[in-house]
């Protein structure tokens, strides 16, 4: 595992420290050679008591990397970019832009007047928000106390990327920066807690702009075809993250979010919208499962998962087309993982495997 100097830059104290490291580790070589009644080192015959004595030294070193980070002896990083800012720049930068063009009526010289006026109003509107949902997630991890206490002055090491919010290991480490949100570095599970707050904040700022910057007046207000396509990009894009991510803290699904939208445009514009979910004209499957499986008895299928997990044998299920047989197996593998949750106290464990033998067929003809 290579290690940069540069990454500690209180040089003086990490090569003090590390020399103390290294008497160490020869006191133990000298020892290992007392013990075996070797007067020197360079007649160590034996490679793999060489190699033993060099893994000795290297874990030595690591141990003692691992309580410079711990004990916060390295320089701490330099915390320069304000995080409501940021988060208002890398998320929000085109609805701002575009709402300074709406407001200057497209004129350039009005431009400068009125960006700074929205982005303090953007940056106002995101911190509210982000404290809700933080406030809403103290249950969940009691460091977001000490968050939200010091939000306005909370501040990151870098800007935020593309490439950053890539890769979720980077995007981890930015935000465990010590001193960047609390007084000690945030664990882990924290920093992917507080990054699926944000994007929840960043979503309902963004579902809120029709309502807020364009509210239905008189007969109604027509809003912008450009500013809804700048509204569902960041929602796409919001989208993208948490997919990627895998937060603890879950955000709005991209049809849900799409819906709101079509919501919120219709009130703005004075009339109605009446979202109605499409007839499914498939197997029912993952959460439709247990919403919207209506219309039959569920006996049937809570018999045949108890019989899945108390015996064995093969069962053939049989019907007309779009009777619902898949939905009804889908919903008898629903309640057998239910029912195993926690661990199972007969030690069995159900592993759906599914196998679709026309597709199959399909490819080998």
């Amino acid at each position: 595992m290579p290690l940069s100097f540069a990454s500690y830059p209180n040089e003086k104290l990490l090569l003090s420290c590390w020399l103390d490291v290294f008497i160490l580790s020869v006191f133990e070589v000298l020892t290992f050679a007392n013990q075996t009644n070797i007067s020197a080192l360079h007649n160590l015959a034996n490679l793999k008591d060489l190699m033993s004595i060099a893994r000795k030294i290297s874990s030595l070193f690591h141990r003692f990397i691992r309580y410079v980070d711990t004990k916060g002896l390295s320089q701490a990083q330099q915390l320069n970019v304000d995080l409501i800012p940021e988060i208002t720049r890398y998320f929000l930068s085109a609805a701002v832009e575009y709402r300074v063009r709406f407001l200057a009526r497209d004129d350039q010289t009005q431009e400068d007047k009125f960006r700074p006026v929205v982005l303090g109003e953007y940056n106002a509107r995101m911190e509210d928000g982000l404290r809700i949902e933080l406030k809403q997630n103290f249950p969940r991890c009691p460091s977001l106390v000490e968050i939200e206490k010091n939000l306005t002055g909370c501040k990151l090491p870098m800007n935020w990327t593309d490439e950053l919010l890539a890769s979720p290991a980077s995007l981890w480490q930015v935000l465990r920066t010590r001193d960047a949100f609390t007084t000690r570095r945030l664990r882990p599970h924290e920093a992917q807690v507080l990054f699926g707050i944000i994007l929840r904040a960043v979503q309902q700022f963004t579902l809120d702009i029709v309502r807020v910057d364009y509210p239905a007046k008189g007969k109604g207000t027509d809003v912008p075809a450009e500013a809804q396509q700048i509204i569902r990009k960041i929602l796409r894009r919001v989208d993208e993250i948490a997919r990627l991510i895998e937060s603890p803290v879950e955000v709005k699904s991209a049809a849900k979010a799409e819906t709101e939208l079509r919501v919120a445009v219709a009130r703005a514009k004075g009339a109605a919208c009446l979202p109605l979910r499409p007839i499914p004209t498939s197997a029912l499957e993952h959460e439709d499962l247990e919403k919207h499986y209506v219309g039959r008895p569920d006996e049937d299928a809570l018999r045949l998962a108890r019989q899945i997990r108390h015996a064995d044998g093969t069962i053939l299920v049989t019907g007309y087309r779009g009777v619902g047989k898949s939905s009804f197996v889908n919903r008898v593998i629903f309640h057998t993982l239910e029912a195993q949750k926690e661990f199972p106290k007969d030690g069995w464990i159900v592993v759906p495997v599914n196998v679709n033998l026309g597709s199959m067929l399909a490819r080998a003809s």
